[in-house]
């Protein structure tokens, strides 16, 4: 387990971190299933604490993997409290090894980690009838102008 209660602290919701993305080596004998633990104590137990449903599975002795980890209520099993609520106030993320979206389970390994990022939440695009339909609206906005504008003149 590695242990971050400062640098990855604060408010992903507000901040739009959709996804952390991390390269991961094993480079222990056995092999892992690593996954990001949120927690939100603040000198306390935590009232809100959830794992990432997916996990990287890593050999061992395997190569360096690029890693995405989703952060959203629904990407989340909770383990004690709301993922949502969680999510607007973490303080620590934790890298663990974890076979089930639970907490972690103890085993003697070597993880290597490097260039690990934030990424932004993926923006809606509408669907291609809805942009169509909002296109046409413009389009005959547009339309009404004219013709007011013609008639003014």
């Amino acid at each position: 387990m590695a242990l971050n209660a400062a640098q990855w602290a604060g408010d992903y919701a507000a901040a739009g971190v959709g996804a952390i993305e991390m390269d991961l080596r094993n480079l222990g004998a056995a092999d892992l299933v690593v996954r990001l633990l949120l927690e939100n104590p603040v000198q306390a137990p935590p009232t809100d604490e959830a794992v990432t449903l997916s996990g990287a599975q890593l050999p061992a002795g395997g190569a360096w993997t690029r890693v995405v980890f989703p952060l959203s209520a629904t990407s989340l099993a909770p383990t004690i409290g709301d993922p949502t609520q969680l999510l607007s106030g973490v303080t620590i993320l934790r890298i663990i090894h974890s076979v089930g979206a639970d907490q972690a389970d103890p085993i003697a390994g070597v993880l290597g980690v490097d260039n690990i990022r934030a990424l932004a939440a993926p923006v809606a695009v509408p669907e291609p009838a809805t942009a169509l339909l909002f296109g046409v609206g413009l389009l005959g906005l547009g339309m009404a102008h004219r013709r007011k504008a013609a008639r003014a003149a």
